[in-house]
């Protein structure tokens, strides 16, 4: 007799915690079996952490999120290789995932866009692996096919490099390039390695590389022997184009499972598409470019109704049932009310788990909780576990939440910690500073300590008669004389910043340079000097130590809407530490643009402003003065922070009650211009000073901050620190956070020269 079918739990409303709608989409997918599950969600970044959470809380279910393009409707920019390689990478992993139960989570956006036939993309795949042969023409080939770039240097997905017996490939879809070594036509190694400093890292046994484009081009045959290296398949377009099918035909059993909100934004995109359509169409001159009909690249209403045919469609309710767990660090004594409701639940018959993403963290958990925790490998082990159990699962969550069909409760780290809670996938090393390059190279502009300032000719190998044969480096002075400097002695030369050509080489045997060198040495003593003195006058100077409200504190954290990056973390982590000190705070956070700077500089003034004290936030222009202002009031709005603006955009009535309510101390967080340090703004109890894109001040301007930061703490943040600053902070009179890390997904910054083009 066959065994009955266990019949799935009810999805949750879509204001549900994160955790529990995955559990459900889980089990949902798990009693559909090979015939899978899709999940339209609300946008493309929950998808992909439903998709990971998903897969972390069962490993047996292929759980994974399709990307949609990071390009507009008939944009004239094409969509990235990343982008399209992380789609073509899921579409293959489906395609691939045999008797397994299969989730695929997707934005309105993903699923609106066609892809290609799974034919191809089953066939398309060029396989390396260590001691296999390797077919160089093939793999040229292969990567022109398949939207590949050769470039000289590969630091971005979708680029490879041939030379010589090492190919470097930056798979498409993934974090990190690879570099291939080979010797007599065999693979010798695969390697992971760093796009910036182009050290090997990780080795891997084998590589399937899989297509950067969409549009694949047609494989080699005896009348199309090869493809051009030049991107572009235009040729090829309509036929591409015309094969192309949707992501619901790799799935063809599976049941849907829609957000409300999803719904929402699948019709305003579908709108989107029309309108950008016919706009394209409409341009003077298009007619000769091959611009597919809508319905080639996106599923309209027909296609989608087709497509849904036949399916079991369920819209999540509105709202969410009561599922979460208390909200622990809000608490005045956050550990032991974790300690009082884990042992309730317990009490009660429920499985509790404590969820962490880093050891630190469950270590955290586990002493709050009060006893040890056995291990769980994934969400099936907690539902099989004892009633009452405590279990520990390797899981990053926002949040926690109960699961009734389990009859078990999971604590997450943020839970207990807040903003403090460690994020898995960002933990490693800090990232180091980039500096230039200190190699030196043959025509280089060189300083030689007992000699002067010379050119670095090349090196020579030398005939030192008994003692043999020995290297030397050839320096060239003024007059053409010449210098053999043994390679031995290559730590007293250093390389000189200036053109060869800009510069005043000295002369052999001259007075001139042993007098340049020993005022230079007076200098560094006088400025070492005064170094240590500032140092020291830095370590013995006391403020009194600022603490926020721990529950105040972390509403204003919470409405960060991103997962801060491992380096932002790490800063505002050391920001705060450096205002509980008792020492006064002096930090430099350095940063690319879009790293995450403001968002260290928000918890440094939510720390300040929540704890009583004031916070002045300049920046050097009133466009940017502005864009700070909108922010600050809407992450303070509903925690009683005055804000208050002084700039040219000010008028005179915003200037009077900013500057009366800085001098009586209601206002508490202040954004303008150099204007804060102007005569007549004074402060009842300053207590941080955050200097924005520091290297747009000039000197007397800087002179001013500091003088209004007497006493109070210091943030500067910058894109580019001028070497002053930099230097300030290498040296030690600044402390130096760094922002390498770039936001998940970022969108990378593309150039395009094209003519205008009113569509875009």
């Amino acid at each position: 007799m066959p065994r009955p079918r266990r019949k799935a739990p009810l999805l949750p409303g879509a204001d549900a915690p994160l955790g529990l709608l995955a559990v459900r989409l889980v089990a949902r997918a798990r009693a559909a079996g090979p015939a899978g599950l899709i999940h339209m969600a609300a946008g493309e970044a929950r998808a992909e952490r439903i998709a990971r959470v998903a897969a972390a809380l069962a490993p047996d279910v292929l759980a994974l999120a399709l990307p949609p393009w990071d390009c507009l409707p008939f944009d004239r920019a094409s969509p990235s290789r990343d982008a399209m390689g992380r789609r073509v990478a899921a579409l293959r992993a489906l395609a691939e995932a045999g008797d397994r139960p299969r989730l695929l989570v997707a934005a309105p956006d993903a699923l609106l866009q066609r892809v290609p036939p799974r034919r191809l993309i089953a066939e398309t795949a060029f396989d390396l692996a260590v001691g296999a042969p390797l077919d160089l023409a093939a793999l040229e080939v292969f990567l022109a096919r398949t939207g590949y770039v050769l470039d000289e240097r590969v630091d971005e997905p979708g680029e490879a490099a041939i030379r010589g017996h090492v190919v470097d490939l930056f798979p498409a879809g993934w974090a990190r390039p690879v570099r291939v070594e080979h010797e007599d036509g065999i693979v010798a190694g695969l390697r992971r390695y760093d796009p910036v400093s182009q050290r090997t890292e990780a080795p891997l046994d084998r590589l399937a590389l899989l297509p950067a484009s969409e549009l694949i081009g047609p494989a080699p045959t005896d009348d199309v022997p090869a493809l051009e290296r030049s991107p572009g398949l235009e040729h090829w377009l309509p036929d591409l184009v015309a094969g192309l099918e949707t992501a619901f035909d790799l799935l063809p059993g599976a049941g849907l499972a829609v957000e409300p909100r999803a719904e929402t934004r699948r019709r305003a995109g579908l709108a989107q598409v029309r309108e950008a359509h016919a706009a394209r169409r409409a341009l003077p001159g298009e007619t000769g470019r091959p611009v597919p009909a809508p319905d080639r690249l996106y599923l309209d209403e027909a296609a989608w109704t087709a497509a849904l045919a036949g399916r079991t469609v369920e819209t999540l309710p509105e709202g969410g049932e009561e599922a979460g767990v208390p909200r622990f660090v809000l608490e005045r004594r956050a550990r032991a009310a974790l300690a009082r409701f884990v042992a309730a639940e317990r009490e009660a018959g429920r499985r509790v788990v404590l969820a962490a993403a880093t050891a630190r963290d469950a270590a955290r958990l586990a002493r709050a909780a009060g006893d040890e925790a056995e291990p769980a490998a994934d969400w099936s082990a907690v539902a099989a576990a004892p009633a009452g159990a405590l279990l520990a699962l390797a899981l990053d969550l926002e949040a926690g939440f109960r699961d009734e069909a389990a009859g078990a409760t999971l604590v997450s780290a943020a839970d207990l910690l807040g903003s403090r809670a460690e994020s898995g996938d960002e933990e490693g090393a800090p990232a180091p500073l980039p500096l230039a390059d200190a190699d030196l190279h043959p025509g280089d502009a060189v300083i030689d300590a007992d000699h002067g300032m010379a050119v670095l000719q090349g090196l020579e190998s030398v005939e030192a008669g008994e003692a043999g044969t020995g290297d030397a480096v050839r320096l060239g002075f003024a007059k053409d004389a010449t210098l053999l400097v043994p390679a031995t002695a290559l730590d007293r030369i250093w390389r000189y910043g200036a053109d060869p050509d800009a510069v005043t080489l000295d002369r052999l045997d001259s007075e001139a340079w042993p007098k340049r060198r020993a005022a230079l040495d007076a200098e560094l003593a006088r400025t070492a000097a005064h170094l240590v003195a500032l140092a020291r006058e830095r370590e013995a100077a006391r403020v009194e130590p600022i603490r926020p409200p721990a529950a105040a504190y972390e509403r204003f954290a919470a409405r960060f809407p991103f997962a801060e990056t491992r380096d932002q973390a790490r800063a505002i982590a050391a920001v705060l530490d450096d205002l509980a000190s008792g020492r006064p705070m002096d930090r430099l956070v350095c940063g690319d643009v879009g790293y995450g700077k403001t968002e260290v500089a928000l918890r440094a003034a939510a720390a300040v402003a929540l704890a009583g004290r004031q916070v002045a936030i300049v920046a050097p222009t009133t466009v940017l003065v502005r864009q700070h202002l909108k922010t600050v009031e809407r992450r303070f709005a509903g925690l009683d922070v005055a804000v208050g603006h002084l700039s040219r955009l000010a008028s005179p009535a915003e200037v009077r009650a900013a500057k009366a309510g800085l001098a009586d101390g209601s206002v508490r967080v202040a954004v303008g211009t150099h204007a804060l340090a102007a005569e007549g703004v004074s402060f009842a109890d300053l207590g941080l000073v955050i200097v924005d894109e520091e290297q747009r001040f000039g000197a007397a301007v800087k002179a001013r901050l500091r003088e209004l930061a007497r006493g109070a703490h210091v943030l500067t943040l910058t894109a580019t620190p001028i070497p002053r600053t930099l230097q300030a902070a290498l040296v030690g009179l600044q402390d130096l956070s760094l922002i390498t890390t770039p936001p998940a997904r970022r969108q990378p910054i593309r150039t395009f020269l094209a003519p205008f083009d009113p569509v875009s």
